[in-house]
């Protein structure tokens, strides 16, 4: 997790989105009004993709109230960033301003971590990166950046990301350090070990055992996600959970939810872990 400020804009106020591991899914701004500004934001915003917006000039001021799709931090491709599409729609528009051009050419709307040079892979999925808060506060603007790294990314990876020879100690003073100028700058809050099993471990297999004998369903393999989860708080535990291939359950969002069938599928399911599990 990072966060990103400055003190270094004219916007006044900026807030949306309700926690860090989803998608912002809805921003209200406010800046200074100018010349045609008003109508340069209506054919910028026209063309955004949000589900709506609007925008209203009074009293010198121009509020603009943008409406996304909320999506979870591990998948931010499937949402639409409303303070992302403010930000990318302020620039485009013609609205002068250091944190607008820090956050579109570091952060933006790729969802792929380019902007700050962190875009990457591996066979089980890529990098991750979402926005899912932004305000202002005391003067200073502020968003969120929540980052799943591939699961098998090694130190000499990170090291050629980064395009510098460091300890993994060093990672996130140098990351810091490449991430700030005049605009504003990035800090770094958290960077936690991944979790991770090989497909023929001993306890994949009996959990995914115990998937297929109840479910009949052979053709889905285990996932490896972009979750933190509980499970990093002990050692020898992997996330299991009733979640079915193919079935948007809100997650992190609005209406989330979860079918009663499968709820009472996922109990049998956990008789059938807890056996397996005891015979390891």
């Amino acid at each position: 997790t990072m966060t990103a400020h400055s003190q270094n804009t004219r916007i006044i106020s900026m807030n949306g989105g309700f926690v860090f591991n989803a998608v912002c899914d809805f921003c209200t701004t406010v800046i200074p009004a100018e010349d045609g500004l008003k109508e340069k934001l209506e054919a910028a915003f026209s063309e955004s993709g949000l589900i709506q917006y609007h925008l209203h000039e009074s009293d010198g001021l121009i509020q603009i109230d943008a409406k996304g799709v909320s999506a979870h931090a591990s998948m931010p491709a499937l949402g639409v960033n409303a303070a992302g599409v403010t930000f990318a729609c302020l620039a485009k528009a013609g609205f002068e301003d250091d944190f607008v051009r820090f956050y579109n050419s570091h952060i933006g709307t790729a969802c792929d971590g380019s902007g700050v040079g962190l875009k990457i892979a591996d066979e089980f999925g890529e990098l991750t990166f979402c926005n899912g808060i932004v305000k202002t506060e005391n003067g200073v603007i502020s968003c969120s950046i929540d980052i799943r790294v591939p699961v098998t990314l090694q130190e000499a990876d990170v090291r050629k990301m980064c395009e510098g020879k460091l300890s993994t100690e060093q990672i996130c003073t140098m990351c810091q350090n490449r991430l700030e100028d005049s605009d504003g700058y990035i800090e770094i809050q958290t960077l936690t070990e991944p979790l991770f099993f090989p497909r023929e471990s001993p306890l994949v297999e009996a959990l995914y055992k115990a998937y297929t004998d109840v479910t009949g369903d052979t053709a889905n393999e285990p996932l490896v996600i972009g979750g933190g989860t509980y499970a990093k708080s002990l050692k020898n535990i992997i996330a299991f959970g009733p979640e079915k291939p193919g079935m948007d359950y809100h997650i992190h969002g609005a209406d989330e939810f979860l079918l009663v069938p499968e709820m009472e599928e996922a109990v049998l399911i956990y008789m059938e872990a807890i056996k397996n599990l005891l015979a390891i």
